[in-house]
């Protein structure tokens, strides 16, 4: 795995190289699904020691991690490689109370095309005051070629919306806890 992940870093150093970047960046992401298929109890010995080994070769800034499918004994191991944002992308086993509960590194909740797909707008956003009020820094979603249809630009709106709301609720002094209150339209 150390070979693994000097070849990883050496390829990023290698590209930042060629464009002109140092070989230490002021931040840097880290991709890796494969990781919650180690179970939570392997990962102090399978996982940690590569994904630090990642990170300390290249910054000594800010740590993003995204990492989908993690079980909520996963979690308290994300504080340990000292992350400053996590998205946990498509998470069908946790929740945001999972994250706020079993690690303390802000986190990103997205709403998904399959969100889109399946839920209405009440329940989009439901979905964004809901996040926010159990601990998610903030919501995010990106436009798939699946989200075209009529219906899902009332949806995106409706989430733009929400998240508008909740950001001035939030500047505004409103706590968390309470934003549960201003869900209903």
């Amino acid at each position: 795995m150390t070979l693994l992940t000097d070849s990883i870093v050496g390829y990023a150093v290698f590209v930042r190289s060629l464009n002109g970047q140092p070989r230490m960046g002021d931040r840097i992401s880290l991709y890796d699904d494969i990781a919650s298929l180690i179970h939570p109890s392997r990962w102090p010995e399978t996982v940690l020691p590569y994904h630090e080994q990642f990170f300390a070769e290249q910054t000594t800034g800010w740590r993003h991690a995204h990492i989908e499918n993690l079980v909520p004994d996963h979690l308290p191991h994300l504080d340990t490689l000292g992350l400053d944002s996590f998205d946990p992308s498509v998470a069908t086993k946790i929740t945001p109370k999972d994250l706020r509960d079993r690690c303390h590194v802000p986190f990103l909740w997205r709403l998904n095309s399959m969100h889109v797909r399946d839920l209405g707008c009440e329940e989009i956003r439901r979905f964004v005051f809901e996040a926010v009020a159990d601990g998610a820094s903030g919501v995010f979603s990106g436009i798939a070629r699946t989200m075209t249809l009529a219906d899902d630009a009332k949806k995106i709106h409706t989430f733009i919306d929400a998240a508008k709301q909740v950001e001035h609720l939030l500047t505004e002094g409103c706590p968390r806890h309470r934003l549960r209150e201003f869900a209903a339209a």
